[in-house]
């Protein structure tokens, strides 16, 4: 991070003694950073600059006057706010921020009381933070984006109030909607930000096949995959005959949504199916042609992988896995964030929280069911399985801006890890642990403040 960047609160002064095109700082922040107060500067925020000149008072040294008509130009809320703010000799440039905003799609938002669906007390929180280290924070939609200002709702003490605000520094992408991500409306949008060097906290979702294929050119982590291959009639067939028991999953499925359990019986061929409602579909099919008539519709709208059946561990005779968080810090290396294990509803045969998964504290659960030090140490296995496949993944050429990764890894009941699943855009429902502030906002707002600055320095150059 940028050494002179110093943390300062800005107040919108109205009155005819702040000029326009003025800042009125410190004596004391005038002389730290040295600028020649003579000379006309450049202020940046974001992607805009205006230029400005110095007036010193007798003022706190982290103390900021700016009027209203300069917070205009350069899109900025007309309200007391508290930002970090760098000043670069050689551009002659003052840079505050960092403008940090998330990226989301809804079909509709109440301007009044605007709700953001399920990333709503995520936005909150990442909200509070922000406001404690410094910045301004704003969620807008997709749709919302203008060549020079986004539509976006920042947070003004009281509510979330919708305003034009300048581009942001650093954009963290939750766009929920695949199809909407793959659009040429999307790749618009997306050649917009690129134009401005802004950088994109996880550019886009993953795509279950892509991962599997990865993973498996990789010599240590290949044994860890589950036997997968894409969903033909032919292949599940050949499935059958060596497994007996089979997921089918969407290949670009998230949230547990639309899966397919198949167990091959003497009698048939019995189905689970996952819906949209998370409830559990069940049918039987006498012989595998009937499943093929059946399931051709769906085949048809989407690609799916077929997966064997892991045996997991079972927790109250419910099956386990484990959820586990991975972020880049501020030196580019992973870490992990969080580790739970995650049991699956009485209901239910896959353990999403969506679905109406439990959330466990994962060494604990461990420790309950094998002995301490077997738990402790499939527990460090864990830890390295997913630096290892984050460090894999984010290698992948066609898959820019790798910061954040949520891991599933399944343990059969020989203690065996098994890698089921990659998402570039874990889940933000949270479970309730008193005031608590979930383990990943640090984590991902040390990542956005990390982009954030090198977009400061890369515009040094």
């Amino acid at each position: 991070m940028i050494t002179s960047c110093v943390s300062i609160i800005i107040t919108p002064n109205k009155t005819s003694q702040v000029a326009h095109q003025k800042i009125i700082m410190s004596h004391t922040l005038a002389r730290f950073w040295e600028i020649p107060i003579e000379e006309e500067l450049i202020l940046s925020v974001g992607t805009k600059q205006v230029q400005i000149q110095i007036e010193l008072s007798n003022m706190e040294k982290n103390e900021w006057l700016l009027h209203h008509s300069l917070l205009s130009e350069l899109s900025l809320p007309a309200d007391k706010r508290t930002l970090l703010a760098h000043y670069h000799p050689g551009l002659k440039t003052i840079f505050i921020g960092p403008i940090i905003a998330v990226m989301t799609n809804m079909r509709k938002i109440d301007e009044e009381n605007p709700f953001f669906g399920s990333i709503h007390s995520f936005c909150e929180e990442l909200q509070q933070l922000i406001a404690q280290f410094g910045g301004l924070f704003y969620v807008f939609q997709i749709q919302k984006i203008h060549q020079e200002e986004i539509i976006g709702f920042y947070f003004d003490g009281d509510g979330w109030v919708q305003a034009e605000l300048p581009f942001p520094n650093v954009i963290y992408n939750r766009i929920h909607s695949r199809k909407l991500e793959t659009s040429s409306f999307f790749q618009e949008k997306l050649t917009l930000f690129q134009t401005r060097d802004i950088p994109i906290f996880n550019q886009r979702f993953l795509s279950k096949w892509e991962v599997h294929q990865t993973i498996a050119t990789d010599q240590v982590l290949q044994s860890v995959l589950p036997p997968t291959i894409l969903y033909t009639p032919e292949n599940l067939q050949d499935f059958l005959k060596i497994y007996q028991d089979v997921y089918i999953k969407p290949v670009h499925g998230s949230q547990g949504k639309n899966i397919l359990h198949l167990n091959q019986e003497e009698n048939g061929l019995l189905i689970e199916r996952t819906t949209k409602n998370y409830e559990v579909d069940k049918k039987a099919f006498h012989h595998i042609s009937q499943f093929y008539q059946w399931f051709k519709p769906f085949a048809q709208k989407r690609s799916y992988i077929i997966q064997q059946t892991i045996p997991l561990l079972e927790y109250k005779e419910r099956p386990i896995d484990f959820r586990i968080l991975c972020h880049r810090n501020h030196q580019q290396d992973w870490k992990i964030t969080s580790i739970v294990a995650r049991v699956a509803s009485s209901k239910q045969f896959v353990s999403n929280i969506a679905s109406g998964g439990l959330i466990k504290n994962a060494k604990a659960l461990l420790i309950d069911l094998f002995n301490e030090e077997m738990a402790l140490q499939t527990f460090s296995h864990l830890k390295m399985l997913s630096l290892e496949t984050a460090r894999i993944i984010s290698k992948m050429e066609h898959y820019p801006n790798c910061y954040e990764l949520g891991l599933d890894i399944g343990i059969d009941r020989l203690g065996n890890l098994w890698l089921i699943e990659v998402n570039s855009k874990p889940s933000k429902d949270y479970w309730n642990d008193g005031e608590k502030m979930r383990p990943s906002i640090k984590a991902i707002l040390k990542c956005c403040y990390s982009l954030a600055f090198t977009y400061i320095d890369d515009k040094k150059e």
